[in-house]
């Protein structure tokens, strides 16, 4: 099959290493740096010594593909958006972004197919090429706005060592995602500690209880249920980094907006502990900036 993976950050490197194995697999990235780079080397877990070739291209010089995958932060949505708009309407996008955010950018493509995903694999990228595998999990996806002939295509990729389980409610699968990653990524970049330190410490602990708590009533999910399934990502993930931690200690914009922010603009109550999570990520962001 003919993919186009949209990103060069951890997750596109990981799909294209997963993916360019068995299909015709082009990367989109958006420095000429990250071009050449892969152009010459190629994508490669760094725990394997196997290298997978890929195309590469900048965005927006798309190549027609069966289905396009598009992996870059919320906040880039944006600029990407007319971008995508130049696609034809019949190649299905499969975002896979944190939060919720990005719902409002996918209602700007109004003709297109869109499913959304979310990515239970563990990756962080190491160099423009490589990328590390910090966890094997499953790629969960929904129809957003998409036929059965697209999610068949997607259902397609599935193989062992890339597990694709489809769900029917997008709103279930994306907001169950949301509430770990509001309580796992601000306390992870707030304390700089890795996934398993909320479990381990009762304070932290307590205070990923209270924004949890927050966090289901937003978004009218079943807290008892949904605590459990936080406390098992964190063990499951207990050695690694948050992505919005990992963001904290490079100096980069965070996606608090796609996740606490999302919340705050949706919430009837105050809900002080997601509003002080909020305000802390960005003051620490700008603490960041500042120092360099």
């Amino acid at each position: 099959m003919r993919i186009g993976i949209i990103g060069g950050g951890a997750i596109g490197l990981l799909l294209s290493s997963l993916l360019g194995k068995d299909h015709d697999v082009t990367i989109y990235v958006r420095r000429c740096e990250q071009l050449q780079a892969i152009k010459e080397e190629g994508v490669s877990l760094s725990e394997s010594n196997r290298t997978t070739r890929v195309a590469s291209k900048m965005f927006g010089d798309w190549d027609r593909h069966d289905l396009m995958f598009v992996c870059v932060k919320q906040y880039h949505l944006d600029e990407l958006i007319p971008l995508l708009d130049q696609l034809d309407f019949d190649i299905p996008l499969v975002f896979l972004q944190n939060g919720m955010g990005h719902l409002e950018a996918i209602d700007r493509l109004e003709n297109h197919q869109a499913i959304v995903g979310v990515m239970e694999h563990g990756a962080m990228r190491v160099t423009d090429t490589i990328v590390n595998h910090t966890g094997k999990g499953v790629l969960k996806v929904a129809p957003y706005r998409a036929s059965n002939i697209s999610m068949y295509k997607v259902k397609e990729l599935s193989a062992p060592d890339f597990p694709i389980q489809f769900m029917e409610d997008f709103y279930q699968l994306l907001a169950k995602k949301l509430v770990v990653n509001t309580v796992i990524n601000p306390l992870t970049a707030l304390f700089e500690v890795e996934n398993g330190r909320i479990a381990e410490d009762p304070h932290l602990k307590k205070l990923a209880y209270m924004i949890g708590e927050e966090a289901c009533e937003v978004l009218q999910l079943s807290f008892d249920e949904e605590w459990d399934r936080v406390m098992e990502v964190v063990r499951l993930t207990a050695a690694n980094l948050s992505s919005m931690a990992k963001d904290i200690q490079e100096g980069r914009r965070t996606e608090v907006d796609a996740i606490l922010g999302y919340l705050m603009e949706r919430a009837t109550k105050k809900h002080p502990n997601i509003r002080f999570a909020y305000h802390a990520i960005k003051a620490k962001e700008g603490q960041r900036s500042r120092s360099e």
